[in-house]
């Protein structure tokens, strides 16, 4: 385990769950990144909470799904009201 990555993970996530979940209305970008963002937060709660910093190869698959998806969807969300609203550390998760 890299302490320092762990170490950063766990700070940037505890800061992400203090953030309100933005609203960008019912279309299929708005589904596409609740999907993306239940997947990717079960896995770095267990990152997170393994307390070890290790994933397994299929939570790593998953993430890096996720964050595919998430940067299809920043990418269409770029000048909507809501785009302030989602989580600076989106990116440094991914």
């Amino acid at each position: 385990m890299n302490k320092a990555v762990f170490d950063e993970v766990s700070v940037l996530w505890a800061q992400h769950l203090g953030q309100p979940f933005p609203g960008m209305g019912d279309d299929e970008v708005f589904a596409d990144f609740v999907l993306a963002d239940a997947y990717m937060a079960g896995i770095v709660t267990a990152y997170v909470g393994s307390q070890r910093g290790i994933l397994n190869a299929e939570q790593r698959r998953i993430l890096a799904s996720c964050a595919r998806d998430l940067r299809w969807v920043l990418r269409r969300v770029r000048g909507r009201e809501a785009l302030p609203l989602l989580p600076d550390q989106c990116g440094s998760l991914i």
